[in-house]
């Protein structure tokens, strides 16, 4: 049960606390020999931990903006890196992602899995808040070895489950001001075909400094013809992003910048759909006979 728990995204109680050994070996095929991809030696007590940390670090708020989703299954985090099919993944990336689930935050997660989730993120024009890509790239900068660095591409900001209002990442700042930017376009046109999202997040997500000023811009006509109530809303979230931010956008971001792009963008997302589902509860409420 332990050993699948990961697969079927089933946390396990009620084990024996008894440090029964614990041994894994990871194979695969090739022409005609076996590989030995990994082994690991460790104990029940310590797998039954390690799985545990696995599942917090996959903690991630759901698209509704309520609670906190936590119980991926091993396949649907794989799915969120590939376009149809797992043959399109380099083979050692499922091994080393099992892997680390099983041998706990001491091992960081594969920069190939964060840029094979990253690449997924930019390329899905239909499937951009994909809940299950969104935890493992969360997971991945958890488990950074740079978390603890004073580069300046590198925060030491911790990566919340949902909307982190206090955060000053520039990259993170940008992903949220991106999703602004989206509701604000579609509080004022409604559904377009290629919307700022699908123009934009590609390149805003690399090279901010490049294209979003351009967006900025476009942002302004929204607003003019958004409602004045509406507008006043979205304008005070732009207001308090870029007055955070500064006075410019990151040249550039690397692999873990943009991971940190995805989840403000993701993160400001489910807020908003948190905050529509509760004006439309209230005004419900307030509708109904008394």
């Amino acid at each position: 049960k332990l050993l699948t728990s990961v697969h079927h995204g089933e946390q396990v109680s009620g084990l024996d606390e008894n440090a029964n050994a614990y041994y894994c070996l990871s194979l695969s095929g090739n022409g005609a020999r076996i590989v030995v991809r990994d082994w690991l030696a460790s104990t029940v007590r310590e797998v039954r931990d390690h799985v545990a940390e696995w599942f917090g670090d996959l903690s991630i708020v759901p698209l509704d903006g309520t609670g906190v989703k936590r119980d991926f299954k091993f396949g649907a985090l794989l799915y969120g890196m590939v376009r149809a099919e797992l043959a399109e993944l380099p083979p050692q990336i499922p091994t080393q992602l099992f892997h680390c689930a099983l041998r706990g935050r001491s091992l960081p997660l594969p920069q190939s899995a964060l840029g094979a989730a990253l690449r997924r993120q930019q390329l899905d024009q239909e499937n951009k808040l994909n809940p299950a890509r969104i935890a493992l790239i969360k997971a991945c900068l958890l488990r950074s070895p740079n978390l603890s660095t004073n580069n300046q591409q590198h925060t030491t900001e911790p990566m919340t489950e949902c909307l982190n209002a206090e955060s000053r990442d520039p990259a993170y700042l940008c992903g949220r001001l991106l999703a602004v930017f989206d509701r604000l376009q579609y509080l004022a046109l409604g559904g377009v075909n290629a919307g700022v999202v699908e123009r934009y997040y590609a390149s805003a997500s690399t090279t901010p400094a490049l294209v979003m000023g351009r967006v900025f811009r476009n942002a302004q006509f929204h607003l003019a013809k958004a409602e004045a109530g509406v507008a006043t809303n979205v304008g005070k979230d732009i207001e308090a992003i870029t007055c955070t931010l500064g006075d410019r956008f990151p040249p550039t971001l690397d692999l873990e910048g943009q991971g940190r792009f995805a989840l403000g963008y993701y993160h400001q997302k489910a807020e908003y759909r948190r905050l529509s589902a509760e004006r439309k509860e209230a005004k419900a409420k307030a509708e109904t006979p008394k």
